[in-house]
């Protein structure tokens, strides 16, 4: 018996700023999203409350080091965050 291909990807976790409004927090989901398809790349909220955390992976293919590295560039960009980070890649499936 093989084991299962691993889904390589990284947690993205991200807190909006306090004072952001709610139409901030829509604008800023749909530029995550849009930025996210853009480069081909997949998410899934997990959690709730303040802190936002996404499970960021491809589809059909390997997430790379590339792909956080952008991820980074863009959230580094965003106003509206108070702070974010990202993890090192890893299997997903073996974190869940």
């Amino acid at each position: 018996m093989t084991a299962a291909c691993p889904t390589f990807g990284f947690i993205a976790v991200l807190l909006p700023r306090h004072d952001l409004s709610p139409d901030g927090r829509r604008a800023f989901g749909a530029a995550w999203a849009a930025f996210l398809q853009a480069e081909g790349l997949l998410a899934s909220r997990q959690g709730g409350g303040g802190v936002e955390e996404y499970e960021v992976w491809r589809e059909g293919s390997q997430t790379t080091e590339r792909d956080r590295e952008v991820t980074m560039a863009w959230l580094a960009r965003r106003a509206e965050l108070a702070e974010w980070r990202l993890s090192a890649l890893s299997d997903l499936k073996e974190t869940t």
